[in-house]
């Protein structure tokens, strides 16, 4: 007998958005310290938003793209999830 498979959980896009706050650097420091990323990949993603005005972050779960969106707020970035995503997170309230 086959179990059957758990269906996966969806997964919520976090992008970061530019802003006229905050420097090249401090954005940088915060992806590394707040979402791990290494100063290659946050570079990138900083061009990114420079180019077309937001970058995707990360692609997690629900409840960790909501504590990773409200860290990122929390150091003063611009950060939210994707609008598709955020009427399954309006339906909780």
């Amino acid at each position: 007998m086959m179990d059957t498979p758990l269906p996966l959980e969806p997964l919520y896009n976090v992008y970061l958005y530019d802003d006229d706050k905050n420097t090249q650097v401090y954005v940088a420091q915060t992806l590394g310290n707040v979402m791990e990323l290494d100063s290659i990949i946050a570079v990138k993603l900083i061009r990114e938003i420079e180019k077309v005005g937001r970058a995707l972050v990360d692609s997690c779960t629900r409840r960790e793209a909501i504590t990773k969106r409200d860290l990122l707020i929390s150091f003063g970035l611009k950060s939210e999830i994707c609008e598709e995503d955020l009427k399954d997170l309006n339906e909780d309230n």
